[in-house]
């Protein structure tokens, strides 16, 4: 910022945010302040620029568990039935203690083999219609781990997000087999692969975000470590009305 652009003052700057040489800058803009921004390449090398602008609105927090007993939530007990949880299908899912260590409870699917082909689902409907003017961002995050099979009998984990008409709009699946990581949309081709992978026994945070303003989503994948960008802004479906 500043009146001459041999004075002017630093905001925020970044080199790299992660091992993919991607670099990223968050800021808060002040209304009636002039920015300037300057983006360069490494030795001249280019790329793509993308500015986003997200209203000042406070964040509202429409759902968040750590499937604690304080929250009413019951150990060794099936998730499916508890504070509003519900599921379609059959196999394993429940409460669990200390699945990671030092963070009390954990909610689980999988570990029971179902008794039918449908895949088992389970859910907190939330029934949340997005404002596109002042809150359009809807922003998902959750820390989780997928434990190896002791079998030989290997799963796809998925994390999805619907409509209130049921239709999926943003799906991400973990291949269990391969331990690639695979990404889908509501008109789009199938499972498409990130080109990512990931670890058996690893705690990760996946964020997925949804811009309903602009009708793209995102979703990353940090490991404490490396912040993995898996998919980045892919258009959630063809409508803008969601």
């Amino acid at each position: 910022t500043g009146s001459r652009v041999n004075a002017l003052t630093l905001v925020g700057e970044n080199d790299d945010t992660g091992d993919n040489q991607t670099s990223e800058v968050t800021f808060a803009a002040v209304s009636g302040i002039t920015y300037f921004i300057a983006v360069d390449g490494f030795d001249g090398e280019q790329g793509s620029i993308l500015l986003k602008l997200a209203p000042a609105a406070k964040p509202t927090i429409l759902y968040s568990t750590g499937f604690e007993k304080t929250e009413g939530f019951i150990a060794n007990q099936a998730l499916a039935g508890q504070k509003s949880w519900i599921n379609s299908g059959t196999g394993g899912n429940g409460i669990a203690d200390e699945l990671f260590p030092d963070l009390g409870h954990q909610a689980f699917i999988g570990l029971i083999q179902p008794t039918t082909d449908e895949p088992l689902s389970v859910w907190v409907p939330l029934n949340h219609r997005p404002d596109t003017n002042n809150q359009p961002v809807v922003r998902f995050s959750v820390l989780m781990a997928i434990a190896d099979s002791e079998n030989g009998e290997y799963d796809d984990f998925r994390w999805s997000v619907y409509n209130m008409d049921g239709d999926r709009l943003f799906s991400l699946a973990f291949d269990n087999d391969t331990l690639e990581i695979y990404y889908a949309l509501k008109d789009g081709p199938g499972f498409v692969p990130t080109g990512e992978f990931f670890e058996n026994e690893t705690l990760y945070e996946l964020v997925i975000t949804m811009d309903f303003a602009r009708n793209r989503g995102s979703a990353t994948l940090d490991d404490l470590f490396d912040l993995i960008p898996m998919v980045t802004d892919k258009p959630i479906t063809s409508s803008a009305t969601v």
